[in-house]
């Protein structure tokens, strides 16, 4: 019988299939009145048009009407009906002109075309496209052997505003645009031209990511880099990452069967097809031994109209999983092997919600436990040694009816090594695969060390009771890499790169004790916690000579990285690790880690364990990529969600870390991530989760883990628009408002905690303006600002301070921003090295670290700035009309905030570039903060009025 959850989910999906589409309401069409004129044969060639708005097309067709005028003049007058709907709104709209020279024809144009684009104007209820002959360009390229063209196939046929991003790979030079038209439509697919010269250096690769409507929820696939080697003529297809050099075969295939409930299978096709074709005579349905079973029905999934790529095929019979194995016979395509589907997700069948996986280590015998649904036989492998047979033993192990395989073996194994073997349909039983459990890996090992955890904690670990901010907006936050915070010469640490590093105390500046560094400095600052990039076990060699990396590619989530540890071998990571932990806990100082729970390296043991479990999959049977490293983690899968809860627990427990930071946390389902919250928070009721509210490309994951679905749930989310309101654009573009006084609306929002844009209350709100992607903002203010001097660059930085420090929400900063953080202008320095990253400059830049270290102080000192509710916001703050348009006034009703000593508390701030002047509201005020200097004591008093230099602000209070 099919189970109920498994019923639902079938009629679900059947009733999805039959449904049909209602005729959408249709929308007013407008008359567009074109009259083109051209010299020479432009007008004799075929001339495609189209209407584009906001960077889409909305109309397009080819030319019509007749042509009157000399040859000397030639003009063609038509009209094109459109919808009203293509004109309409703010954003305007441009009509593109092309005469074809080629067999391409499109209204974008290919080299050698002629072309023209103007603005559509409106007058006297009439709608008008009007060219003059003086308005044509010819498209060329600047040197022929430059000029490359991408030929583009999709199958499901979907071409209309298809694009194509594209970049250098050095990301040191590209054309006015990244995105690419397609010039015209060939029998292959839709065709791009590049003219690769535009492109950084000569022999540099050129990046190409198709996407729809412009945006990167629609992308195909991940990066394909192109390199000149390939040729100047080259294919792309749909959901294949590969670059052909020579024209594929895309005629239709099975992509994928797959077993996905006990009477069911789904077929894929790459095509969509008819409908009508498929009945249920063109399936044969055999086991591998020759066991014919009957098919009983075939439903389409998600069609339209007559035709669907994805079709399910019901079976009288018991389809059996684990133990056999199953071939289906597709008319006019062959036999197909079946994969394993959603039939292992079925959380009635193969969920074991309290079961301790991975080495569970006792002096007296371990138990071993891993979920391995599909196999029909496993063993742990217990050695004396990392590789070979010397001292090894398999041990056999039994299953329960969840698919969990568990033996106990006898015996102290502390210092022993293990890892599992696997046999059944598509095992191979001599292959060792790695625990995803495992708590002490070893450097690029198979096997893992058994560790006797309670003998690494440094004296007095345990003794650790939090003690910290119990709000968000109580904490503020310090984001470093373990490597960048000590490796520099003039960092005056002896463990430079390492864990050790973190817990040495009294160090500073060769020759300069007044300039501290490490632990000193954050207990100078005033941190509340650090936020430590990822040191889960990362996809790196671990030795000395391994080129610098951040970490984001994860390989073991329970087991720290060997690379920042004295030894990669053996239990130095976790004692050394927890070392650090230990120091920053003595200062007071929480530590929150980054985690990457939404994808992998390709070669994490998951997939060895359970196949096609714990990734997500396109419809294709291919890894969806919207983490833009190659796969996605299945989170919402019952045991890969598990996986996830027990790893969480595990460092609160094991290492006490006080909160995490969740890498595209768009990629890990909302229900995963509010039982984390709801759990972790039993264990550590202080505890900070928050992370990137999206996701880096499209994913089948409805809906992603946005602003929005985390809002009021106790999990925070990094408020980007915030970001981009105080500092502009993230890698090059427009400035923002410490640089131009622009974004206004968007410094004001953020300063009431994102509360009239996407948050709840305003401690869902992550504020910051700079992090480890993207331009540093010392390096924002010197692109967007090249001409101004050192003094006023340093002012920006400490008007950037002042806006952050007084935002509803939580304060985020990048370790170095404190004292202007430079990368030399490199915006993604994830495996560039120590000279791009290491830390240092703060004796340069003492003036803007004093200052972030006094707005810190005066944050702490000042309950009205840390507001916990939308109720309290909007009662406490108001807005009153600026004396300049690019300037910001922020009231704040503080009488009676507990803790609070100022009645009233007011926030100037000055985007323009000259000195203004602001009317002051009566009585005297107190200045805590200026455009120099800040702090909780008094700079001065007030009263009437005030000049504030240009790029900066000032924190009254009475």
């Amino acid at each position: 019988m099919i189970s109920a959850t498994r019923r639902r989910l079938y009629i679900a999906a059947l009733a999805c299939a039959f449904v049909t589409a209602l005729p959408a309401a249709q929308a007013a069409d407008v008359e567009v009145r074109f009259k083109v004129c051209a010299t020479g044969d432009v007008l004799a060639r075929p001339l495609c048009w189209g209407i584009r708005r906001a960077g889409l097309e909305v109309a397009s067709g080819q030319r019509e009407g007749r042509r009157s005028g000399s040859a000397a003049s030639d003009c063609l007058e038509f009209t094109a009906t459109v919808p009203a709907s293509a004109l309409e709104g703010d954003a305007p709209a441009d009509a593109w002109l092309c005469s074809n020279a080629d067999t391409l024809e499109s209204y974008v144009p290919s080299v050698g075309d002629t072309f023209a684009r103007t603005r559509i104007g409106h007058s006297d209820g009439q709608w008008r496209v009007q060219v003059t002959a003086a308005e044509w360009q010819r498209r060329t390229v600047g040197n022929a052997g430059d000029l490359l063209t991408v030929h583009y196939h999709r199958t499901d046929d979907l071409y209309h505003n298809m694009s194509l991003w594209t970049w250098d790979e050095h990301l040191h030079r590209a054309p006015k645009e990244n995105e690419l038209l397609p010039v015209g439509r060939d029998a292959f697919g839709l065709v791009f031209q590049i003219d690769t010269g535009l492109y950084g250096d000569r022999g540099d690769a050129v990046g190409l990511v198709p996407r729809r409507n412009a945006d990167w929820q629609y992308k195909d696939g991940g990066d394909r880099m192109w390199r000149p080697s390939m040729g100047d003529d080259v294919y792309i297809v749909q959901d294949d990452n590969r670059i052909h050099t020579e024209e594929p075969d895309v005629t239709p295939k099975v992509r994928l069967v797959t077993l996905d409930a006990d009477h069911h299978l789904t077929v894929r096709f790459s095509h969509r097809l008819p409908v009508g074709d498929w009945t249920p005579d063109k399936f044969k349905l055999t086991t591998e031994d020759g066991e014919q079973l009957h098919v009983k029905a075939v439903w389409p999934f998600r069609h339209r109209g007559d035709r669907c790529a994805v079709y399910s095929v019901e079976t009288d019979d018991l389809l059996v999983y684990p133990g056999k194995s199953y071939v289906l016979d597709v008319d006019g395509f062959g036999p197909q092997h079946v994969r394993i589907g959603h039939i292992v997700m079925d959380p009635a069948r193969f969920y074991d919600a309290d079961a301790r996986l991975g080495a569970n280590y006792t002096p007296a015998s371990t138990t071993f436990r891993v979920f391995a649904p599909g196999a029909t036989q496993a063993w742990v492998v217990v050695a004396d040694t990392l590789e070979g047979d010397e001292g090894t033993m398999a041990q056999p192990m039994t299953v329960n009816d969840k698919g969990v395989w568990s033996v106990t073996v006898e015996g102290d194994l502390a210092g022993k090594y293990y890892a599992y073997r696997l046999g059944g349909q598509g095992f191979d039983p001599q292959e060792e695969i790695t625990d995803v459990y495992a708590t002490c890996t070893q450097a690029r090992k198979t096997r893992s060390l058994i560790v006797d955890l309670s003998k690494t904690d440094p004296e007095g670990f345990r003794d650790y009771k939090y003690n910290g901010p119990m709000s968000p907006a109580d904490a503020v936050v310090y984001e470093l890499h373990i490597r960048d915070f000590t490796i520099a010469d003039t960092s005056g640490i002896q463990h430079k790169g390492k864990y050790l590093g973190l817990t040495e105390t009294g160090t500073h500046v060769p020759g300069d004790p007044s300039t501290k560094t490490g632990l000193d400095h954050l207990v100078e600052m005033g941190v509340t916690h650090v936020q430590i990039m990822p040191i889960q076990d990362f996809d790196n060699e671990e030795t000395a000579g391994d080129p610098y990396n951040w970490g984001y590619m994860p390989v073991h989530f329970n087991s720290p990285d060997g690379w920042y540890a004295s030894d990669p071998y053996g239990p130095a990571k976790i004692r050394e690790l927890k070392e650090a932990i230990k120091a920053l806990h003595d200062h007071g100082i929480g530590v929150i880690l980054d985690v990457v729970y939404n994808h992998t390296a390709g070669w994490a043991p998951f997939e060895k364990l359970v196949p096609e479990y714990y990734y997500r999959l396109t419809d294709a049977g291919n890894m969806s990529n919207g983490s833009g490293c190659g796969n996605e983690f299945a989170s919402e899968h019952p045991m890969a969600r598990k996986f996830i809860l027990d790893s969480l627990r595990f460092w609160v427990e094991e290492y006490e870390v006080d909160g995490f930071r969740f890498d595209l946390m768009g990629l890990i389902d909302g229900t995963t991530m509010r039982m984390a919250h709801e759990e972790l928070s039993k264990i550590h009721p202080g505890i900070l989760l928050y992370g990137e509210p999206w996701t880096g490309g499209s994913t089948p994951l409805k809906p992603i883990t946005d602003k929005q679905q985390v809002a009021g749930t106790g999990i925070g989310a990094f408020s980007d628009g915030f970001r981009d309101a105080i500092k502009g654009d993230r890698d090059g573009g427009a400035p923002g408002f410490i640089e131009a006084g622009d974004r206004v609306w968007g410094v004001i929002n953020g300063l009431k905690g994102g509360i009239d844009d996407w948050s709840r209350d305003p401690v869902d709100s992550v504020n910051y303006f700079e992090a480890h992607d993207n331009l540093t903002a010392w390096d924002k203010i010197l692109q967007c600002t090249p001409d101004a001097s050192l003094e006023m660059h340093q002012r920006m930085m400490r008007f950037g301070a002042l806006i952050l420090f007084t935002a509803q929400g939580m304060p985020f900063v990048h370790a170095g921003q404190e004292y202007c953080r430079t990368k030399g202008g490199a915006h993604n320095s994830y495996n560039l090295p120590d000279e791009i990253n290491r830390l240092e400059l703060k004796r340069e830049h003492r003036d803007v670290f004093e200052y972030h270290r006094g707005m810190i102080s005066l944050r702490k000192a000042h309950p009205a700035l840390r507001l916990q509710t939308r109720d309290e916001v909007h009662k406490r703050m108001t807005f009153p009309q600026p004396p300049h348009e690019k300037s910001i006034v922020c009231l704040i009703d503080s009488a009676g905030v507990p803790g609070e000593p100022a009645g009233r508390i007011l926030i100037l701030l000055n985007g323009e570039s000259e000195p203004k002047a602001f009317d002051l509201p009566a009585g005297e005020w107190m200045i805590y903060a200026d455009a120099d200097r800040a702090g909780i004591d008094v700079l001065g008093v007030a009263a009437g009025r005030v000049e504030l230099p240009a790029h900066s602000g000032i924190m009254m209070a009475q």
